[in-house]
């Protein structure tokens, strides 16, 4: 996706254009603004979609395909698998990675990517042992439970073999209409084009067959359309979208543009989700929203925009945000009609909500009476501070046990949990924190990879002056990281304060707060504990800014000899708050460093 010379949207490599010199065809309908046209002008690049992402299950999209006669089974066994992997996350290596990075835990300490290199450079029997460890085994049973969170939480479950893809056109028409080409293929309605390749290594994979499409936010019945994969195009046509990996190209004849019909969207850099399991397959066929575009606000007459209009707008913006409530509105409404999403109110709810959605484009704000929206009772799915060991949910007076798909799965989750003992507030015990050993099993691997390059200052932890300086190092990085942490609480309890664990993952654990405080405390955490990594990856390595790599060869020594030191320091003190976290900083370092070095 880019910004060029008031141009916004999606580009992708088209084959048919001239490779002599740098060319890019833009649509119309990407113009934003009139720009002043000039040689240079740069390209913004604003996102880039390199990779495939996974789909996954929602409230919403649940909702809608219950209503569509999905069978209750079907959410029932995705959401067996997805708890189940989450209880198996300590197997592997691999295993933890793959599902960390579907929730973006461990950023901060760059763990995953620690982890992979591990992976890659040691054997199973090294990351058996590491995974021992009382930081990794803390770190799993953090892990699996902020995933079980998700799931009892949000019902975000993943559904494998499908994915998100960022929607592209199919330009053979434009092509057919330009230069009279008649051997180009062409999607016809209703069809759709998808091709999988995670990584260069990997062989491509050509979706095909009957799917779904959709895209959030779901507010409309019509906002889940079945669609056909065509698989990979065959070689006695022009394909001018063949080559093209890790998109979803639709069609640019038919009655009406794909994306329009879920939920409004558009081909400017939306996302959709494109579904393969049969089992998620609507069985009834509905008639998308008719997302009606509409004239943008506009100041009266000649009048120029002034500073005054820029923060009155502003000031009602944040009056005017209601799109959260809404959505919530209609999936409570839903779930206690007999008529499901297809109520009255749930429609005028999805007018609303489509109304809401182009609220910072069109600047038309929705105008709504409070009072008259529809005051439904609580399902229980809807509760969000539950303690799963106990099973407590406060205002349980007000709550009602829901019979929709919503209910069926958080009530299973929640017998799931209790059923394996995963508290959301269960810890480590301290003795098991303590009984680590101070021979950390990579170390000495470590230590063969560094000798060519320090020789004997691998035995640099009896150097006086170096440790003294990473033990205040060390000594200052734990108060800080205790107060981060005494700071940052779900609990007003006295003395109560996060793990390590959770400050590793990024994550909050523990009930008590709505979900959107715990997810301000959530940033706040990271922001906080980002600055405090980049301040210690200060003080072990300072780059030299010198042009030449023979000048920054000797900084990049001294941080080697630094980061291998912080490193046995760390191992030394294995047990001890802050230990361990430390030692992740130290040892990306220490890789960051020898791969400088070549």
């Amino acid at each position: 996706m880019i910004r060029f010379l008031g141009y916004k949207g999606v580009v992708a490599v088209d084959l048919a254009l001239p490779r002599s010199t740098i060319n890019m065809r833009l649509r119309p309908s990407m113009k934003r603004f009139d720009a002043e046209i000039s040689t240079t002008s740069p390209v913004e690049i604003v996102q880039a979609f390199e990779r495939p992402n996974t789909a996954y299950l929602n409230r919403p999209l649940i909702m809608f395909l219950e209503d569509r006669k999905v069978p209750i089974d079907s959410f029932l066994q995705l959401q067996a698998k997805a708890i189940d992997r989450a209880r198996k996350i300590s197997t592997s290596i691999d295993h933890f990675v793959r599902l960390s990075s579907s929730y973006h835990l461990g950023s901060n300490f760059y763990l995953l990517d620690l982890l992979r290199r591990i992976e890659k450079e040691y054997s199973p029997t090294i990351q058996n042992r590491i995974f021992q460890l009382p930081l990794f085994q803390g770190l799993c049973r953090v892990a699996t439970n902020v995933i079980l969170r998700e799931i009892r939480e949000r019902a975000r479950i993943p559904i494998e073999g499908s994915y998100r893809l960022v929607g592209v056109a199919d330009e053979g028409p434009e092509y057919i209409k330009k230069f009279g080409w008649n051997d180009v293929l062409c999607l016809r309605e209703g069809e759709i084009f998808a091709c999988i390749q995670t990584n260069h290594n990997e062989s491509p994979v050509w979706l095909q067959g009957s799917a779904t499409v959709s895209r959030n936010p779901l507010t409309h019945p019509g906002d889940v359309q079945r669609v056909y994969a065509i698989g990979e195009p065959p070689d006695d046509q022009r394909c001018l979208f063949k080559h093209l990996r890790n998109v979803v190209v639709m069609p640019s004849q038919g009655k009406r543009p794909l994306a329009s019909c879920l939920s409004g969207g558009d081909l400017g850099g939306d996302e959709f989700s494109v579904i393969m399991d049969e089992t998620l397959f609507p069985q009834t066929d509905v008639r998308p929203a008719d997302y009606l575009p509409t004239a943008p606000w506009t100041l009266e007459g000649s009048e120029t925009v002034k500073p005054k209009h820029i923060t009155k707008f502003i000031v009602q913006y944040i009056e005017s945000d209601v799109l959260g409530l809404l959505s919530d509105k209609l999936l409570l409404v839903a779930d206690q009609s007999p008529d499901g999403v297809f109520d009255k109110k749930c429609i005028q709810l999805a007018e609303w909500c489509s109304k809401a959605i182009n609220y910072p484009k069109q600047g038309i704000p929705v105008q709504l009476d409070f009072r008259s929206l529809p005051r439904p009772l609580t399902p229980d799915w809807y509760i969000q501070d539950v303690d799963p060991a106990s099973n407590t949910i406060s205002n349980a007076n007000y709550v009602c046990e829901s019979p929709r798909a919503l209910g069926c799965l958080y009530r299973e989750a929640l017998r799931l949990e209790k059923l394996e003992q995963v508290s959301a507030t269960a810890k480590v015990p301290n003795e098991l924190r303590g009984s680590g050993t101070s021979h950390h099993p990579i170390t000495p691997l470590l230590k063969s990879k560094i000798e060519d390059f320090l020789g004997d200052a691998v035995h640099l932890s009896s150097n006086r002056s170096q440790s003294a300086h990473i033990r205040q190092l060390f000594e200052h990085y734990r108060v800080e990281l205790q107060y981060i942490c005494s700071m940052t609480t779900l609990s007003s309890l006295s003395g109560d304060k996060l793990e390590e664990e959770e400050v590793v993952l990024g994550k909050i654990l523990g009930a008590g707060l709505q979900k959107n405080i715990r997810e301000d405390l959530q940033q706040r955490m990271k922001d906080n504990v980002a600055s405090l990594v980049r301040n210690v990856k200060r003080h072990l390595l300072v780059e030299n800014s010198g042009p030449g790599q023979e000048e920054a060869h000797p900084d990049l020594f001294y941080g080697l000899e630094l980061a291998w030191s912080a490193w046995n320091f760390s191992v030394s003190k294995q047990g001890e708050f802050g230990s361990g976290s430390f030692g992740l900083i130290a040892l990306t370092t220490f890789f960051h460093c020898l791969d400088r070095l070549g």
